[in-house]
């Protein structure tokens, strides 16, 4: 069902009744391509929502010791980190350029080469894209 879509339902009583569904919006994706390596870091969203996140900071997450990153049962790679209090906290995804890719457990070296020795960008957005044309 789409965002906003009304969907018709029977109430307890059983009388027709209206339900309208609505979901968050997705907000525009924020990506770093990693290296040369057509792999792409998405920061978690709620990485997204503080200032200051850039590709620098980025770049010193992949050199953190206490990085690590996992398969996930999609085509991603899930990125994690151990804070210094012990809690362990999702980062993001690696993820591919094309959607129909699946990542696995033998993309994840080289994922991490990339990001630790490639130089670490912004991917272009898709309203930066709209406005090349």
């Amino acid at each position: 069902m789409a965002n906003g879509a009304i969907q018709e339902v029977k109430t307890v009583s059983g009388e027709p009744g209206v339900m309208g569904v609505t979901t968050k919006p997705k907000g525009p994706r924020v990506r770093y391509l990693l290296g040369d390596s057509e792999k792409y870091f998405e920061p978690a969203q709620y990485l997204c929502a503080v200032a200051g996140l850039n590709s620098a900071k980025i770049k010193r997450l992949f050199s953190k010791p206490d990085m690590w990153v996992e398969e996930t049962e999609g085509k991603s790679l899930k990125v994690l980190l151990k804070t210094p209090a012990g809690e362990v906290k999702f980062m993001g995804f690696i993820t591919a350029g094309d959607a129909s890719i699946t990542l696995g457990p033998l993309d994840i070296e080289g994922a991490l080469e990339a990001a630790r020795t490639g130089e670490i960008k912004r991917a272009i957005s898709a309203e930066e894209l709209v406005a090349l044309l």
